[in-house]
């Protein structure tokens, strides 16, 4: 059984209530349009991320299979130098990725981010000096 409308309280809450619809309308297409934005945003994403970590898991297959071995199917000292450097590039590469689209880790790409990796063994010297001397506006797109 609905309120009786010429009550005091009820004709005065009948105007909230009118208003509480249309607010409800409003606030469902705004969060569903956000959030189908996010998601095709998250997707986009979420493929680019796929994509890349195949062609890097390539490039590492392909280099574990290639690497000179000795007599006993070890890699050689020069093999497993290289093999440990693109580990170590890769690893670096993934960090960078990071920091370029998520903001939370855009201080990786500072100057600061940058010194903090180097003093934990993550960035040589020789490439901290490259990094640093790359442009920002060139670095951004490669």
């Amino acid at each position: 059984m609905a309120p009786d409308q010429s009550h005091p309280v009820i004709s005065r809450l009948l105007a909230f209530s009118k208003n509480w619809h249309y607010m409800q309308g409003l606030t469902t297409f705004i969060l569903t349009f956000f959030l189908s934005q996010s998601y095709a945003l998250w997707r986009e994403m979420y493929s680019a991320a796929r994509k890349i970590q195949g062609r890097l898991n390539d490039v590492g297959f392909l280099l574990a299979t290639s690497a000179e071995r000795d007599g006993n199917g070890k890699y050689t000292q020069e093999a497993s130098e290289c093999l440990d450097d693109v580990a170590a590039f890769t690893r670096l590469f993934h960090a960078f990725c990071y920091a370029k689209y998520a903001s939370q880790y855009s201080i990786l790409l500072s100057p600061r981010g940058m010194s903090r990796m180097l003093s934990r063994g993550l960035l040589s010297q020789s490439e901290f000096n490259v990094l640093q001397s790359i442009d920002p506006r060139v670095g951004a797109q490669n």
